[in-house]
């Protein structure tokens, strides 16, 4: 294969990538709400977001410190359910924004 017939298929493949990464963290935000409910009373279902997922970091927007707290206390079992349903480690970590 030559550079000029390796460059007219880079484009494509950065587009599918970046395509796959807007699925993946949509998938993702609307998995955490689904499983979050299970966990947590109406009240901070109510107070908190999943608002976006890059890179394995999946950001919460929270109302308050509280809300981030009372969060993270079922992180870990929410991200395993959101993971076994991937079928793969997609999310690593969160990130609580105010």
């Amino acid at each position: 294969m030559n550079l000029v017939q390796l460059q007219n298929l880079l484009p494509k493949h950065v587009k599918d990538l970046h395509l796959k990464a807007e699925v993946d963290g949509a998938q993702v935000c609307k998995l955490w709400h689904e499983y979050a409910k299970q966990f947590f009373l109406s009240r901070t279902m109510q107070n908190h977001e999943a608002i976006n997922f890059r890179d394995g970091v999946l950001t919460i927007l929270t109302s308050s410190p509280e809300v981030a707290e009372e969060i993270q206390t079922q992180k870990h079992r929410i991200i395993s359910r959101i993971n076994r349903a991937l079928g793969h480690n997609l999310v690593v970590s969160i990130r609580f924004r105010s």
